[in-house]
């Protein structure tokens, strides 16, 4: 038990260094999205220190808790959220898993959550197929299935005046855009996930480009999809930043999405995102995965 103290508050040390280089180098970026166990791992620590009477190192443990807890606080601490009625326009996202044979079962998820406007990523070309099949339900449907993990599709019964799957910016890949009739428009984004020097700079650089592309839009926007990034990282609050976009997990909880089956160390990875013209309500992670790495998000929203 004492080795395993030293070696939790090293480990914890370490940790919370490390994440405040995490604008400069990728590697201590990837530490900044473990914050919610980094604090849990703390208060473990922090018992075990006063149990033994390590007075001591009590202190930094308590100094580590700070650290952490103030930075997740405006997730977990819950804050009075604006009703949105049940006739607000209801939006699924799910990053499926390209390589997820369950494809039957996809859809039939889709049919029973009965979302208004529905956005899936990774989409390979056997859920192509299948996805067909809800084309008597979504009047406004976009597929461009893939083999190669970015494949996207969009569905909406609300009324779309132009859908397309396309390249926004250099390096942002298939993006999907569909601009609704009254105004907003929806944008859905998966990123390359930061596994490597490389593979960060280019997310972060379509990040980036994502930002500019909100900017440019003349009217309300809501971003969705699996930016493989946590809201704790500075570059995701960069994103808040320069596009102005508002994190609907703020006082309603972390509501972790990745990866299925391993709640001790799944983080909040799949984002819905709006300008401030748009209220979010009624976010929800869904139990259900049918296959995938990722769970479904879920929430209501209108334009105040």
């Amino acid at each position: 038990m004492i080795t395993l103290y030293w070696l939790g508050l090293v480990g914890l040390s370490a940790a919370v260094i490390l994440s405040f280089f995490a604008r400069s180098w990728w590697f201590a970026d990837l530490f900044t999205h473990f914050r919610v166990q980094g604090f849990l791992v703390g208060l473990l620590l922090l018992s075990i220190a006063v149990s033994f009477a390590y007075w001591k190192s009590a202190g930094l443990v308590t100094l580590l808790l700070i650290v952490q807890g103030t930075i997740i606080t405006p997730y977990i601490l819950p804050q009075q959220q604006t009703v949105v009625p049940a006739s607000a326009t209801s939006l699924l996202v799910w990053n499926v898993y390209v390589g997820n044979p369950n494809v039957e079962k996809i859809v039939e998820l889709i049919k029973e959550k009965d979302a208004d406007t529905v956005v899936l990523l990774e989409v390979s070309p056997d859920l192509g197929v299948q996805l067909g099949s809800l084309r008597g339900e979504y009047p406004y449907l976009e597929i461009e299935a893939a083999a190669d993990g970015f494949g996207s599709a969009i569905f909406s019964r609300q009324a779309v005046k132009e859908i397309s799957i396309r390249r926004v910016g250099n390096e942002l890949g298939n993006t999907v855009v569909a601009r609704f009739e009254k105004g907003t428009t929806l944008v859905g984004v998966h990123t390359l996930p930061p596994v490597g020097r490389t593979y960060s700079r280019l997310r972060n650089q379509q990040l980036g480009e994502l930002a500019e592309f909100v900017e440019q839009q003349s009217g309300p926007v809501i971003v969705v999809g699996d930016l493989n990034i946590t809201p704790w990282s500075p570059h995701f609050q960069d994103l808040l930043r320069d596009a102005r976009l508002s994190d609907p997990r703020v006082g309603r909880g972390v509501l972790t999405s990745w990866p299925k089956g391993k709640p001790l160390i799944r983080i909040p990875i799949d984002h819905i995102l709006a300008t401030n013209e748009i209220t979010l309500g009624d976010l929800q992670v869904f139990p259900e995965t049918h296959g995938s790495d990722h769970h479904p998000i879920y929430c209501r929203w209108m334009v105040e």
